[in-house]
């Protein structure tokens, strides 16, 4: 199933053969263990000669269904239907014979997300367990709903640099490695002890207070805990009572709900002041934290 090692090509080289030209986004110089390009395309059946790739690849489906035969190296066949936002893992190395049959009318849509094996051995390596060379299996056309959603936030998070877009990522990321282990590898779970003191976690909530209108990195305040990224996020969870970016979140609307009441700000400079560069995505989050809006919530 898999071409010699020296071959191999990159997730770009990949998306070229796919059709689409990759572009240098802030994306990737932000998250370089990323790669994601959105497949577009309206004819009806092709046929791709797809070289291995360097780094494991997820395609999700967001548009028109499609069946999908893959002829691997080995001369195996591989046959499914991708519904939408139906998912395929394609483990590095893995080449062959794509065909690509559309099934109904509408265009076709796919998004492409790479990921950098030795980020996925790093983070098995420090919560989940160790990931053998080749552990990762291919599957095509599988029906998991919460990867997918996953997968399709990370791409659309990837596509602009908007505050708390790095802490997404980083989050996002985490959760796809860690159902990449779970349900489609042969990682050996393990478990890792977590001796964060009450002082610590109180210094780390204060640097959230002081900072939360930045674009506050998860991996800085997991550096502070002296834990890998995923491994804060429980921990932080397990401690405060909800994730560190809801928590941030919170921070941010109380701060907001104080200046609305002490202060005649307007609103524009009240989602400035509390990190968002867009008034409608903070009134939109202001008001599922409040059930008001901004404005209702000054009048009130």
């Amino acid at each position: 199933m898999s071409s010699r090692t020296d071959s191999l090509i990159s997730p770009c080289e990949v998306t070229r053969v796919l059709g689409e030209s990759p572009k240098d986004t802030w994306a990737r110089r932000a998250f370089p263990h990323l790669q994601a390009a959105l497949l577009t395309g309206g004819v009806s059946y092709e046929t791709y000669d797809i070289p291995g790739c360097s780094w494991p690849y997820f395609v999700v489906n967001t548009g028109a269904a499609y069946e999908i035969r893959l002829e691997t190296q080995d001369s195996r066949q591989h046959v499914c239907r991708m519904g939408h936002h139906h998912v395929h893992l394609v483990p590095p190395g893995t080449s062959g014979t794509l065909t690509l049959r559309k099934l109904e009318s509408g265009a076709l849509e796919r998004i492409f997300l790479a990921m950098d094996p030795a980020w996925i051995g790093r983070f098995a390596d420090n919560h989940a367990g160790e990931v053998k060379p080749g552990s990762l299996r291919l599957f095509l056309g599988r029906d998991d709903k919460m990867l997918a959603t996953a997968l399709v936030a990370l791409y659309r998070a990837l596509q602009e640099p908007q505050p708390m877009n790095s802490l997404f990522v980083d989050s996002a990321v985490q959760f796809i490695a860690a159902a990449i282990l779970r349900d489609y590898s042969e990682a050996v779970a393990r478990r890792i002890p977590h001796p964060v003191s009450l002082q610590r976690m109180e210094r780390i909530k204060e640097l959230i207070h002081q900072s939360f209108a930045q674009d506050i990195q998860l991996s800085d305040l997991a550096d502070e805990a002296g834990l890998s990224p995923f491994h804060f996020s429980r921990v932080f969870k397990e401690t405060v009572g909800m994730p560190p970016r809801q928590y941030i979140i919170k921070q941010r609307m109380d701060e907001a709900c104080r200046l609305l009441k002490e202060s005649t700000y307007a609103i524009a400079a009240i989602a400035a002041m509390v990190g968002y560069e867009s008034v409608s995505h903070f009134s939109s989050l202001f008001k599922r934290h409040t059930g008001m809006s901004p404005a209702g919530f000054r009048r009130s």
